[in-house]
């Protein structure tokens, strides 16, 4: 049986929190993962490597030229030698898509192209798809907890022993989409970043030691790469933290483990926890940005009565406050904007007929829904 993999590959070039402290403006975010490593048992199957125009892809051209049509399907940033071994030969090889690893894998004989040390793709969790389809999340908190603990001075600057806020103002809203298709769960901005980024990924489910685990898959486009900018700019940090953990980040790469994904429907958070190779645990805190919660909350709810109850019943409605107003068809208000609570609006002097029951939600959202008043 044909398995598909991910990749293991680390880089331990870190200071704390992944970041060493430089004014030099850089690039923060870019579009390329990958790092995995190709056994190549015989010389002559080693792809010949020419530089593209463009400076930062290259192609790869093996002898046997279907080989060299899979490469072609995709962009390859780079291909170099790693170690090599009296009966193997051991390259790296960064790209844009995992898929490349499973056409190779699926086409090319092992005596050409070995296999790696990867993970296996497993489905993402129906409880994980549920709360994340469709919602868009704030980027609220970041926190590193390092190997030995906090020091003992609470008032410490060292940012890695407890959870640190965003800034007010900073910009950094992701919507999540899940493709049935092909099992991926599509992570995107919403605008530009507060540094002025842009991204969209795809991850998907790997076979680890507890569920929930994903690993990013591949780089789907949309990406805007703002101007360089440098650690004294407040957004510069948090974003290449967020960026360091799904593994777009352009330094300190840190591929050594799978990200656990922990929802909390209760809060409407989720939180991001993924193991460096610096024996700490880096986490990431995101809360459902209200406007997505009233969408969402919106698109599923009913508005009822029921026999023999003079009240007016709104299911799905989880634990969100909504105001109503109700109207006749003719556009005359009968409710002036109230707060609903379950069994407080009473409709038992409203007339049979159709009405308009206006919701509004948090930040001025609202849906307009017909109600028939039996």
């Amino acid at each position: 049986m044909k398995y598909i993999y991910f990749c293991l590959f680390i880089i331990s070039q870190f200071s704390f929190v992944g970041f060493s402290q430089t004014d030099d403006p850089v690039h923060i975010l870019c579009p390329k993962i990958g790092f995995c490593g190709i056994s190549i048992p015989d010389e002559i199957n080693v792809p010949l490597v020419t530089d593209n125009p463009d400076g930062e892809t290259i192609t790869l051209t093996h002898p046997e030229q279907y080989i060299t049509d899979i490469f072609a399907n995709y962009t390859i940033y780079s291909f170099y030698k790693t170690s090599s071994s009296s009966t193997s030969r051991h390259y790296t090889i960064v790209f844009n898509d995992r898929n490349l690893l499973v056409d190779l894998q699926a086409n090319v004989p092992e005596t050409v192209f070995g296999s790696s040390h990867c993970f296996k793709t497993v489905p993402l969790e129906n409880s994980v798809i549920s709360f994340l389809d469709g919602k868009s999340f704030d980027f609220k908190k970041y926190f590193q907890e390092i190997e030995g603990g906090c020091p003992p001075d609470p008032n410490d600057s060292y940012p890695g022993c407890r959870p640190i806020d965003t800034p007010i103002g900073f910009n950094f809203t992701i919507k999540f989409d899940y493709e049935p298709a092909t099992d991926k769960l599509i992570m995107k901005t919403l605008s530009p970043t507060s540094c002025e980024n842009s991204f969209s990924i795809a991850l998907k489910g790997i076979e680890a030691y507890s569920e929930n685990q994903v690993k990013l898959w591949s780089v789907d486009g949309g990406f805007t790469i703002s101007t360089p900018s440098s650690d004294n700019q407040n957004c510069h940090r948090i974003e290449e933290f967020f960026y360091q953990m799904f593994d777009i980040a352009c330094r300190y790469y840190d591929l050594s483990g799978s990200i656990k994904i922990i929802t909390d429907e209760i809060n409407n958070t989720v939180t991001f926890r993924k193991p460096t190779s610096i024996f700490g645990v880096d986490y990431i805190y995101l809360e459902e940005n209200s406007l997505s919660v009233s969408e969402h909350t919106f698109n599923s709810i009913k508005i009822y009565e029921t026999t023999g109850s003079p009240y007016l019943n709104i299911s799905n409605a989880k634990s969100l406050n909504f105001d109503l107003e109700i109207y006749t068809l003719s556009g005359q208000k009968v409710l002036n904007r109230t707060l609903y609570e379950n069994k407080k609006i009473n409709i038992s002097n409203l007339n049979s007929g159709v009405y308009f029951i206006n919701l509004y939600g948090s930040k001025s959202s609202n849906m307009v829904y017909k109600f028939l008043k039996r």
